[in-house]
């Protein structure tokens, strides 16, 4: 495919020829000139059909007018062809032939009196219609136009449409930290499914690359389980792009062995950057470090490549001569790991908001691709797709329709609104679809299919908020029985497979976590297994802590801890990987030796064992002490040396869940540090559990309070009061908090339904409102203020029900809501943390006010008001994303609720 298509006669050849000489020179590397040998019509092609089809995928037509051309009929139905088409097309004048009167509306170029003040006018009109070589890419017809569920790729640039401002926008930024030298770090940030890596491979990075007087670009990578090596991969590929010397060979080679003998030098990747100049010398350029997914380093199970990694990062990020700047990507839901990490949460960094596509920019990602492959859409199809797109988060769901589309019936180049619903099964169906065919066309037998159910539950794990995220796992770790099929999901691209440089063997995961959400029968594979998955999370943080303290044996499992992981290497031996496995037989076997030499001695054995239990004891505690202890010191650090109330607080949590078992009170103590360091919060009450039953207790979720104790929610759906009584009405309950006057209870639960209750557990109330993130009484509780996922806040009667207002709207999620204290009015704010103010005049709201700093404290003291348990019966605080960073307070013995409020 060409980007700018020459129309001339074929008498005007040598004109032509020259002028494709002159834009090949400014960089224009895609021209179709039809007599060009290299570019050209290939002998034996339908010389019309062939025309035809290279005006179809251009994107800009330059016609020669000369007398020759005005009398072709062949030129001039081109032209009406561009013009159909919607093409940028520039008038040449060549000669003082007449132009016939379609071009006459359009700028024309003169050639006649000065050729060159001609050509500058030609390349600027074609600035201005956007065609700069540097954001124009030459699309590659061996590559399909619609990538699928995977993210696009630097060889999909001229198929990546619908983010030309946040291109512009990232850049420009990269541009003035080069200029400027202030932050060398950025990140891209977004939810799963925003189109971060896209947005950086497909559309930042292959404008770096023809950026070459400014930039160099290393090549991207992926931390996986060994940045390390990824890095030295991404560099030796970068330096094959250039003529390199043996001379800068060798140096990059002693490099890359410092980085594997972990050489603490603090200046390797400077050094790296400087070779990469140097292999660069035409240019004075500044080199680029690109990692996508950076979360991957920010894991609690991390290694000692990772360790070191990061303090390589941290050391030359640092220094005030560093040679390169970073732009990674991160997924928004490990911003606060991120900055509370020892090394690199205290570099300066910028961050770019990487945001779902909004609905309407759809389009030109459906029809933007088919123009430059030549498909055909049929009238309807387009609006009919985005009519389908239920969020802004659809984009994965489209992508892989659109591919499933391509694959099936592209052959025609014709795309039909029966191929897309009837046998695909519509945006949201795709996907499920595929992968329920995938399935029926293996006729897995019931071994088989339980080995394919094993496979993919190890491709996935449960994150800090709950939520299913991939996995990557080694091919030959998953089920032998379940390759065959697992292949067919990698072929339909479901799953990506790739080769693990490190050790050459392959690497596989799910190709977007879309199939978490739309795929039923995979979803209800991990809710049976969501038990599982948790205890894995947890286990990663046991492992963890151990590896901190250099696997002190006093850091192993115990007690029911041990019993519980052994339950688990029983069942799920085959799921686990070699370290979570030798972790768990390390303490089995700790504590079998010590049950061993019990048994097997006198009295006087006894007491000898009794003494080195003590010591392990001893040890044990030490070393939790001294983990504690670096956390407090680097938290006091923090607080009294840095003036960092936010990290200070992160590093006294950590030091409290520590703790929390070798010495309560210290742990208390800690906690009450962490929160009361701004004086924000005072501790109302701790309520405990009457029963003791840990099995009652779920996580929950955040719950906005406004200041009424949150009750325990039993995972069936029942809310437990005190004295035993209980509710049964909700699927499953998210949150339930009191009435002002501690009599009556609101919940909310997966059934999209309010419930309204007395404090004897009678039901009073019904109220239907979909995907609640929560609710809260007015004083008087006259009336309920609910709000929603999906965009929406009501307000509703609390006596019968009835709506009181009409929707109060937001373009994202509501999380978080509340009465002024006078009620004249409701605030509102969303993920995107736009505040909404909205006056209630008699049971009516709504006129939108503009918010304003009383608005803002309003929400952010109802934010703060917010706390739930988990099943062990841990209290968990934390206040909505917007304002404030999650706390973690797990108190020893089990408890049913808490309070926080903002002191006043």
């Amino acid at each position: 495919m060409s980007l700018i298509f020459l129309s001339h006669s074929s008498q005007d050849n040598e004109h032509a020829e020259k002028l494709a000489t002159w834009l090949r020179e400014k960089q224009q590397r895609s021209i179709f000139l039809d007599f060009d040998p290299a570019a050209g019509i290939p002998a034996g092609h339908d010389w019309e059909k062939e025309l035809y089809s290279q005006l179809r995928q251009c994107q800009a037509v330059i016609v020669l007018c000369s007398k020759h051309s005005m009398d072709s009929e062949w030129c001039f139905a081109e032209v009406m062809f561009s013009k159909a088409l919607g093409k940028h097309i520039f008038p040449v004048r060549l000669d003082q032939s007449t132009i016939w009167p379609i071009l006459s509306s359009l700028q024309i170029t003169d050639f006649t009196a000065n050729i060159e003040e001609g050509l500058e006018r030609l390349w600027r009109a074609m600035m201005l219609k956007g065609l700069d070589p540097k954001s124009i890419f030459d699309w590659d017809g061996s590559r399909p136009p619609y990538p699928g569920l995977p993210a696009f790729e630097e060889g999909d640039a001229a198929i990546f449409f619908g983010r030309e401002e946040e291109i512009h926008e990232v850049i420009a930024e990269l541009n003035l930290s080069r200029q400027l030298g202030d932050a060398r770090m950025m990140i891209l940030e977004g939810v799963s499914g925003s189109g971060k890596s896209s947005l950086l491979r497909a559309g930042v990075i292959p404008r770096l690359k023809n950026d070459r007087n400014n930039w160099i670009v290393v090549e991207p990578f992926r931390p996986l389980s060994n940045p390390l090596h990824e890095l030295t991969v991404a560099l030796k590929k970068t330096l094959s792009r250039y003529q390199t010397s043996d001379e800068l060979m060798t140096d990059i080679g002693e490099i890359i062995t410092a980085f594997e003998a972990r050489n603490p030098s603090t200046d390797l990747l400077n050094r790296a950057a400087q070779i990469l100049q140097s292999a660069d010398a035409d240019h004075q350029s500044t080199v680029v470090l690109i990692i996508d997914q950076f979360e991957e380093i920010l894991v609690p199970e991390q290694n000692d490549e990772i360790a070191y990694f990061t303090q390589l990062l941290s050391s030359s990020l640092s220094a005030v001569d560093c040679e390169f700047l970073l732009i990674a990507t991160m997924r928004a839901d490990f911003r606060g790991q991120f900055e509370v990490h020892p090394e690199l949460g205290r570099l300066p960094f910028k961050t770019y908001p990487v945001i779902p596509l909004k609905i309407d920019a759809f389009e030109k990602i459906i029809t933007g691709p088919a123009e430059l492959a030549g498909l055909e859409l049929e009238s309807g199809l387009v609006s009919a797709m985005i009519q389908d797109i239920e969020t802004r988060n659809s984009l994965p769901l489209l992508a892989f329709t659109l591919r499933e589309l391509w694959n099936r019936y592209g052959s025609d180049k014709i795309f039909t609104i029966s191929e897309y619903r009837e046998k695909l099964g519509g945006i949201n169906n795709a996907v499920a679809k595929v992968a329920e065919l995938v399935l029926r066309a293996n006729a897995p037998s019931g071994k088989q299919l339980e080995e394919v159910r094993a496979a993919f539950v190890s491709l996935a794990r449960i994150n800090e908020e709950g939520q299913y995220v991939r996995q990557p796992q080694l091919w030959d770790d998953l089920p032998k029985g379940s390759h065959r099929v697992m292949e067919d999901f990698v072929d339909k691209r479901l799953l990506v497979s790739r080769i693990d440089e490190n050790n050459s063997q392959r690497l596989t995961e799910v190709a977007h976590e879309a199939l978490f959400q739309t795929w039923t029968r995979l979803k209800q594979w991990l809710d049976a297994e969501r038990g599982f998955l948790e205890w894995r999370h947890r286990l990663q943080t046991e492992i963890a802590d151990w590896e901190h303290v250099n696997q002190d044996k006093g850091a192993l499992l115990r007690g029911a801890t041990l019993n519980e992981a052994l339950t688990w290497l029983e069942k799920k031996s085959s799921q686990l990987r070699e370290k979570e496995q030798i972790f768990i037989q390390k303490s089995r076997h700790r504590r079998t030796r010590l049950r061993t030499l019990v048994t097997s001695t006198g009295i006087i054995s006894i007491l000898a064992i009794s003494a080195s239990a003590v010591i392990a004891f001893v040890q044990r505690n030490e070393a939790i002490t001294q983990l504690a202890n670096n956390y407090w010191f680097s938290g006091v650090d923090e607080r009294d040396d840095k003036k960092n109330t936010l990290k200070a607080s992160h590093y006294f949590m950590h030091s409290a869940s520590v703790s929390r078992k070798h010495n309560k009170q210290d742990a208390d103590g800690t906690f009450l540090a962490g929160h009361f360091l701004n004086g924000e919060l005072k501790l109302v009450t701790i309520i405990e559990d009457p029963s003791n039953k840990p099995d009652w207790f779920e996580l929950t979720g955040s719950c906005p309070d406004n200041g009424n104790k949150l009750k325990t929610v039993y995972k069936e759906g029942r809310i437990y009061l005190p004295g035993n009584t209980d509710t049964s009405e909700h699927k499953f309950v998210r949150c339930a908090v009191y009435g002002p006057d501690r009599k009556k209870i609101l919940s909310w639960g997966d059934d999209h339904f309010l419930r309204v209750w007395t404090d004897t557990g009678e039901k009073l109330l019904d109220i239907k409102h979909n995907n609640v993130h929560g609710a809260i009484f007015n004083p008087d509780q006259s009336k309920i203020l609910s709000w929603s996922q999906d965009n929406t806040a009501m307000l509703w009667d609390a006596h019968n029900g009835q709506r009181l207002s009409p929707e109060m709207l937001h373009e994202d999620p509501i999380k978080v809501a509340a009465f002024s204290p006078d009620e004249a009015f409701i605030a509102t704010s969303d993920d995107k943390k736009n505040i909404r103010k909205w006056k209630i005049q008699g049971a009516r709201p709504l006129t939108l006010l503009p918010g304003n700093k009383e608005t803002s404290e309003l929400l952010e003291n109802a934010a703060w008001n917010a706390s739930c348990q988990d099943k062990e019966g841990k209290a968990i605080y934390s206040g909505p994303h917007d304002w404030k960073n999650p706390r973690l307070f797990e108190p020893e013995e089990y408890i049913f609720g808490c309070d926080f409020h903002p002191v006043t």
